[in-house]
């Protein structure tokens, strides 16, 4: 019964129609369970407001049109001094973690833009300590897969987390990576994903963003803050008192407000899970597998990564998040290098190592195209292709014939 509730509950994630009404495919609801969240969604339209809704405690207090808030002394590990930029230069400001799968993607773009726009733009990366272990040591390493002998773009240590309650909170962004565009007078001109920013950069730099109308976008998405921190709330506490099914209703009511919300909230509950409750966290991965969100795929990449990347991973484990690399790889047309460092990672924890060496050299050629000046692929990709090389994987048969003869369960390596 209690898997039947779970698989119920997210019944209203697991179709998406690619070409489908957007504001219907944000209102979907599971039948027969009575929401209050719900039927209001259902009663009145929120695409027909005409006025964004800034009050409510999820309300942004920095958005687009903010001046952007003063940096802080910063621990510098690539790049030179951070100083407040000189009035007509573009400021991206990035927010990292250590741990970040897409975070190590974006380290390799360092100093693009401003080989691009020379004297015109300026990267700051500022990688923040969490619950989940970013640190500085992580933060030197991130800095070390950065290329370019020219170290164009800086990344800094923020010990104290004082740009990420200045930043960060008061935006409401609560993942990483995000990126802050600050326009040449020092107003915030757009916040989001980095992967989303070239268009809004390079608008930003010919004068030609419209600022209000980004201030008035990003004001919309939290027109709905009171049921939207209401379902955020529930979540919390129900993931804090171990309530699954509620856990999973709460996300599927974050999925009616944002469904790139509900889906980040559930990778970071793998990324935790996967430390404290290992079986739970492999059954939210394969609902989240199943959810609309994985159309995404570098969500899919994160699930897998995090999958991968635990203790030991168990049969199941492997196998799922074997697919799912199997299926971000797919849906990035095999030519997102991390992506494909991820499958290969899998197809080596399946047994397929003929695979994983064929596809670990595939993202080092991919990784390689998208450096500047040629450089080489980074150390960790090559480590792992020869660990690949020169060791025998543990197929799935043989782990769980050696779990058979351990008492415990577990694979002594």
């Amino acid at each position: 019964m209690r898997h039947r509730r779970i698989i119920l509950s997210l019944i209203s994630l697991v179709c998406l129609s690619s070409e489908g009404d957007a504001s219907a495919q944000n209102r979907r609801y599971v039948e027969g369970q009575p929401s209050t969240l719900r039927d209001s969604v259902r009663a009145s339209d929120p695409d027909s407001r005409n006025t964004p809704s800034l009050s409510g405690p999820y309300a942004p207090r920095l958005l687009p049109g903010s001046r952007a808030p003063s940096l802080p002394a910063l621990t510098v590990v690539r790049g030179g001094e951070i100083k407040e930029p000189p009035p007509g230069v573009v400021t991206i400001v990035e927010f990292w973690a250590s741990w970040c799968p897409n975070c190590r993607d974006r380290a390799f773009q360092v100093g693009e833009l401003e080989r691009k726009y020379p004297g015109r733009v300026r990267e700051i990366v500022i990688v923040t300590p969490d619950r989940f272990g970013s640190s500085e040591a992580g933060a030197r390493e991130l800095a070390q897969l950065a290329t370019g002998a020219d170290a164009l773009g800086s990344i800094a240590w923020d010990a104290t987390s004082a740009t990420r309650s200045a930043w960060l909170t008061p935006s409401r962004r609560a993942t990483v990576p995000s990126a802050f565009v600050v326009n040449a007078d020092g107003l915030v001109a757009w916040i989001g994903h980095p992967a989303d920013m070239e268009s809004p950069i390079e608008n930003v730099i010919s004068g030609e963003w419209d600022i209000g109308a980004a201030t008035e976008d990003y004001a919309l998405r939290f027109r709905d803050s009171a049921w939207r921190d209401d379902a955020s709330l529930r979540y919390r506490s129900a993931a804090s008192a171990g309530r699954r099914e509620d856990m999973l209703r709460a996300l599927d009511d974050l999925d009616l407000f944002d469904p790139s919300v509900a889906g980040q909230t559930a990778a970071d509950s793998i990324r935790r899970l996967v430390v404290d409750a290992r079986p739970f966290a492999l059954e939210l991965a394969l609902l989240t597998e199943k959810a609309v969100w994985t159309l995404d795929p570098r969500l899919l990449n994160d699930l897998a990564w995090y999958l991968l990347n635990t203790d030991q991973p168990t049969d199941d484990e492997v196998i799922a998040a074997r697919r799912m690399a199997e299926r971000a790889s797919e849906r990035s047309s095999r030519e997102d290098g991390m992506i494909e460092d991820t499958l290969a990672l899998a197809l080596y924890r399946d047994g397929d190592r003929d695979a994983a060496i064929e596809t670990q050299e595939r993202a080092i050629r991919l990784i390689g195209t998208r450096t500047s000046g040629g450089s080489q692929p980074v150390d960790e990709f090559q480590k792992r292709l020869r660990m690949y090389q020169e060791s025998e994987p543990v197929t799935t048969r043989q782990r769980k014939r050696a779990r058979e003869q351990d008492g415990q369960g577990r694979l002594q390596q």
